[in-house]
């Protein structure tokens, strides 16, 4: 998990926990972070793992929300692993409304399919960036129905996190996705993880 401060890089609230509380409603009304003292409650979402939350937080949002961190912090991750260059087919694991993928076509990658659970967000989604040639499709993570070795790469960010937060504590989904997104890998593929 990421754990770094805003403090560290000349802010004053913990990172993660201030984006959650923007994201959930919660924010200051002066845009003020809480006090070093005050730490974010970030209590167990059990309908994170539910189709139907996803569905209907989709359907009452509009706009973009990036989980954990933007492109341009984790785009040394790809530069170093796999650059645009050589034209890799990314699998976006979990898509929902994340300026990920545009963000990435941006820099250079054109081969993205994009996956959710959430019609709703797919249709918002590939409406919004329908310009880029970006795939959209409706789709389970635990069961996809792309051939062995299809991708280059898979992205996952918070998609995992989210399977976590269900009452299976055994895991069983987030092993799931897991073993589909290797399946549909190519062998020597890259699994990027954000989380």
């Amino acid at each position: 998990r990421r754990s770094r401060r805003v403090s560290e890089m000349g802010f004053g609230c913990d990172e993660l926990g201030s984006a959650i509380l923007a994201y959930s409603g919660r924010a200051f009304d002066d845009g003020a972070c809480p006090s070093s003292s005050s730490k974010a409650v970030v209590q167990n979402r059990p309908g994170y793992a539910d189709t139907s939350y996803w569905e209907s937080r989709f359907q009452e949002a509009d706009g973009l929300f990036d989980w954990y961190a933007t492109y341009k912090e984790i785009q040394g991750v790809f530069a170093d692993f796999c650059p645009a260059s050589e034209n890799p087919k990314v699998l976006m694991v979990g898509s929902g409304n994340s300026a990920l993928s545009a963000d990435m076509h941006a820099g250079g990658y054109r081969n993205i399919v994009n996956i959710d659970i959430s019609a709703t967000v797919v249709e918002k989604m590939a409406t919004q960036f329908r310009d880029l040639g970006l795939e959209w499709r409706v789709m389970d993570a635990t069961a996809m129905d792309f051939e062995d070795g299809t991708f280059d790469v898979a992205v996952d960010k918070g998609t995992v996190d989210a399977m976590m937060h269900g009452s299976d504590i055994t895991g069983a989904e987030a092993m799931a996705l897991c073993s589909e997104v290797w399946r549909t890998l190519r062998v020597g593929g890259l699994f990027v993880i954000v989380s």
